[in-house]
């Protein structure tokens, strides 16, 4: 996983829809949609939702996040 998808997903799980976090680290909302769709089909997950509880489960993000 890269800084940028890792930052990405962090932010995602906490709460954080595409353009504040695209706000938050500099970058267009299409690129984020893109890192959120990379991480969903490299996890499985169908969904943000289920992204970031699968983030957890893999070890992507420590539990509590």
């Amino acid at each position: 996983m890269s800084p940028v998808q890792r930052q990405v997903l962090v932010l995602l799980a906490g709460g954080a829809k595409d353009g504040a976090i695209a706000r938050r680290l500099n970058l267009s909302e299409r690129s984020v949609r893109r890192q959120v769709e990379a991480l969903a089909q490299r996890s499985g997950a169908s969904n943000r939702f289920t992204l970031a509880l699968a983030a957890i489960r893999i070890g992507w993000l420590p539990a509590g996040h």
